[in-house]
């Protein structure tokens, strides 16, 4: 969490310093107890939230029709296809029905919201609990995830391997020293459309955004958290859109269905209580 803190400035680093010092500073239990302790309340409040929140988003593009967007995403997917030359900027994957070039391959491109809105759908359900958003505030104190834009300053246009690669956090574009340039990382095996240059330009996205967006991929990568997480949602049902996101919001709810109560536990060698696993 340290080591991975992109953007969140003094404040992020004090708050991530702070909770670690008082695990060590803890005289009525064991340092590596409250450390498991505290590990295990990032990992399920923090990392597992945001990563099934967007395992969640991705079944909601996959059952959507480019046609059937909502009017301010449709017109958002326009402005984004403009303001791109009709090009994902990673792949170079242009948008079916429109001029390219000998050995262009083509391609329907869909809307990655960089960071989405943790409150979805006509019931306004909230996705983060407030556990979570005091984690996000802490860690990212300068983000206001209710008020994320819905403009290209958080969103491109992408090819649809690029899109999932992207939600699903096995991807992150890390700046360079040059304004509006960036390189790839990569987390494991990504599937591509086309070999990946060097350096991608974007010009629109807002930097903090892509650096948060980072930030969380590389403490899911560098925790081993996203393979742990990634194993998890491999267990549930396909995604489809009969998939509540009250369902998956709630971790030690979703072991229970599974049988995986004590897994977790069990790994990071915290006592077996009966009264649950977030004690």
């Amino acid at each position: 969490m340290v080591l991975c803190l992109g953007c969140g400035g003094d404040r992020g680093l004090r708050y991530v310093s702070s909770a670690i010092y008082t695990c060590k500073r803890n005289l009525d239990t064991s340092t590596t107890h409250c450390i498991s302790q505290l590990a295990l309340a990032w990992f399920a409040y923090f990392l597992w939230p945001f990563k099934a929140f967007n395992w969640y988003s991705i079944l909601v593009v996959q059952e959507t029709d480019k046609d059937e967007l909502p009017s301010p995403l449709y017109e958002l997917r326009q402005q984004l296809l403009r303001q791109q030359n009709y090009r994902c900027p990673i792949t170079g994957v242009v948008e079916m029905g429109h001029p390219k070039l000998p050995g262009d391959m083509t391609s329907t491109l869909g809307i990655f919201h960089i960071l989405e809105r943790p409150i979805i759908g006509f019931e306004k359900f909230d996705f983060f609990e407030p556990i979570t958003r005091e984690i996000i505030e802490n860690y990212f104190p300068t983000l206001d995830l209710d008020s994320l834009p819905e403009d290209p300053s958080n969103a491109i246009a992408l090819e649809r391997n690029t899109y999932t690669n992207f939600t699903d956090l096995r991807m992150s574009l890390k700046a360079t020293a040059n304004a509006n340039e960036y390189r790839v990382e990569t987390y494991g095996e990504c599937l591509w459309a086309a070999p990946l240059p060097e350096v991608i330009v974007i010009k629109e996205a807002d930097p903090q955004y892509l650096r948060s967006h980072s930030c969380v991929a590389d403490v899911l990568h560098q925790s081993g958290a996203g393979r742990v997480i990634d194993k998890i949602l491999g267990c549930l049902p396909q995604r489809t859109s009969a998939v509540h996101p009250a369902d998956i919001i709630d971790l030690q709810g979703v072991l229970d269905i599974l049988g995986l109560r004590y897994s977790l536990v069990t790994a990071l060698q915290l006592p077996q209580l009966d009264d649950g696993v977030f004690v």
